[in-house]
This record gives C-alpha cells, structure tokens and sequence, in this order.
C-alpha cells in the first residue's frame, strides 16, 4: 500500500543544457599579443630562446603592463571579435541542425565584449530572456579592461536585454554585490559556484528553461569547469569558443551533481578575417 511506503517522494534532480562560450577578440587581447611578441623579439636580441623562463617573464611583465593602460576600460570586441562571434553563431546553428536543443535564455556578463558576443552569438534569444549578471563578470584583476562602465550607459546600448538583476535591493542583489576589487582564482572559482542557484531559478521558477547560453570570459570559464564542473584538467577556452554541457542540478545542495561534455571540441572559430555585424543591432 502507498500509506506504508516509509520513503517519501522525491522529485529528480532537475537537469539543464548548456552552451559555454567564451566572449570574441576584445581590443585589450590584441594589446596583449602585440606586448608578448615585442618582448619576445626583444629576448631573441639578448640571446633567449622565446620558450625560456626569462624570455616567458618579459612576455608577461609586457601583457601586464599594457592592460594598464585607462584607453582599454571594459575594452569592446575587435573587427576579429566580431567575425569571430558570426563563425561562433554558425557553429551552434549547425549543433542544433544535428539535433542539439537550441537555448531559450542567455545568462550575460556585464562586460561590453560579453555582451556584444551574447547579441551577434544568440541572435534569435529574445531580450527578455537575456539576464545581465555581475556575477559572470570576469576575475577581478583592477585592470581597466576587467572594469564594466555605468551599467546605466549600457543599458541604452544594450537596452533589450534584462538588467533587473543589477538593480539595489533586487532579489540577487547578494549574488551580484560588487566584491573586493582585486580577486584571486580560488575566489573566483568559488563565486562561479553560485551559478547553480542562477540555473535553478531559471529552470523551475522563470519560465523552465531548459537549454540556456552562457557567455562570460576565460578566467571565469576555466574556474567553472575546473571547480564545480569537476573538469580538473579542462583547457582555457579560445576567444568564442563554444563548449556544451549536460548539467545536473542538486536543489536540495544547490549544487552541480555531474556535468557531461556533449560535443567534440569545439576549435575557435578564427577562420572569419572581415568584420561581420550582427543581424540584430545592439539595441
């Protein structure tokens, strides 16, 4: 009989697909590769080879030094960046053609090279369904290029996308409060695990999403899979590199019970040379 059944019902653990990809060629990225490389051919001159450790140091002392740089703030996506995003888009159109979900709702940084990605990647997302979040920003560095402009500015560019989560006093407000401004992986791998309660509002709560789009940035990504993806050895993503997973969600832990990889790798999409605009304007 049911009435001596000792085990109460319990609903399964709800499950969601997710495409993972990494913003496009930002202006700061080119900055950075232009630094590396001078420093490098400044090495060769001194006489050391561009693997060695001497060599590697001066590369980075010079990326590092270049992202000082005030003309960089919440730096936009590239021409590269952009076509990037267009080959990026036909990647996922042709995941879905094989059988894929297509996504329903985009979650966002609130960085500007995130969000131009999310509108030329996620074409057909309505804007509504596109959540602006804090917390996908990427790894505080204090560096100009990792520092988002007055979301209220943003807003009109960006204006059909959802900003209600960044507003004082909402109900993420904890979740999306500015933290200290320099922040270290170990801090940041454990702020990505706060996207589970994201997911599951948007799963159970916020119209049962079920396939949802997430765009944020290397750093982030890389703590993502490593941490609470339990993806130990998973490599830094490429600029628009697309990664899918299938994700349980443990409700009760508000945690990630598995995440499965879903498709081959997926190689960056730099084969695209001419800036290509969105079909839909940032607006």
């Amino acid at each position: 009989m049911l009435g001596s059944c000792c085990c109460a019902y319990k609903k399964p653990h709800p499950e969601v697909t997710l495409y993972l990809v990494r913003h496009g060629e930002a202006a700061h990225n080119i900055r950075e590769a232009a630094a590396k490389e001078e420093a490098a051919s400044a090495g060769e001159h001194l006489g050391l080879a561009r693997d060695s450790m001497e060599s590697k140091d001066m590369q980075e002392k010079a990326r590092q030094d270049v992202l000082n740089d005030a003309s960089l703030y919440d730096a936009p996506l590239s021409g590269q960046g952009k076509a990037d995003a267009t080959a990026a888009r036909r990647v996922i159109e042709d995941w879905i053609k094989q059988g894929m979900s297509p996504p329903t709702c985009a979650v966002v940084s609130p960085l500007q090279r995130a969000l131009t990605t999310t509108n030329m990647v996620f074409p057909r997302i309505p804007g509504h369904h596109v959540h602006v979040r804090e917390a996908l920003r990427e790894r505080r560095t204090g560096k100009p290029c990792d520092e988002a402009s007055p979301s209220n500015s943003k807003r009109m560019s960006f204006k059909k996308m959802s900003w209600v989560h960044l507003r004082v006093g909402s109900a993420s407000s904890l979740l999306d409060a500015p933290h200290a401004s320099v922040e270290g992986k170990e801090a940041l791998r454990v702020r990505t695990a706060h996207l589970v309660g994201v997911l599951l509002e948007l799963r159970e709560t916020r119209g049962g999403h079920s396939t949802i789009g997430i765009v944020s940035h290397k750093g982030y990504l890389r703590e993502l899979e490593r941490g609470p993806f339990g993806q130990p050895n998973a490599s830094e993503f490429g600029n628009c590199e697309i990664r899918a997973y299938q994700v349980t969600l443990n409700r009760e832990e508000r945690t990630i019970e598995s995440a499965t990889r879903l498709h081959p790798p997926a190689v960056p999409p730099t084969t695209a040379t001419a800036p290509v605009e969105s079909s839909v304007a940032a607006a």
